[in-house]
């Protein structure tokens, strides 16, 4: 019977893999709008960019002091983004401020049971080493 229920999964599994990549493609490699000009125009362009000042938004000189590496770390990684952002980021994404501090506490919540499960990783294998010796 499993065999039977593997076989239909394996089935269905290859029944719905995409294989656009394996059929060569026989579609047109040009684009049809390639030639379009924008038809007439009004007024002289020229005349009205010529009427605006030029202001330099950008300083082009360079800053002299060598910037320092950021301090990150794992956990500041996993308490910004973390599991609110992947699991339930459009979830909390139109809450305003309290889908952030929501999305901050499951983050938090997450980080201290990764850490129970490690502890508790680490507890076990620990416990097995003393048991066999």
């Amino acid at each position: 019977m499993m065999k039977k229920l593997i076989a239909a999964m394996t089935a269905a599994a290859l029944l719905f893999t995409p294989v656009t990549n394996l059929i060569p493609d026989q579609g047109v490699k040009t684009v049809e709008a390639k030639g379009f000009k924008k038809s007439g125009g009004f007024g002289n362009r020229s005349s009205i960019l010529d009427k605006k000042p030029q202001v330099n938004k950008y300083n082009n000189s360079k800053n002299s002091a060598v910037s320092k590496a950021k301090n990150r770390s794992l956990m500041k990684g996993l308490i910004a983004g973390g599991l609110a952002g992947l699991l339930f980021g459009s979830l909390l994404a139109n809450m305003g401020i309290f889908g952030s501090i929501i999305g901050f506490l499951i983050n938090v919540i997450g980080i201290f049971i990764l850490l129970y499960a490690i502890r508790k990783i680490y507890q076990l294998v620990k416990r097995r080493r003393v048991y066999h010796q």
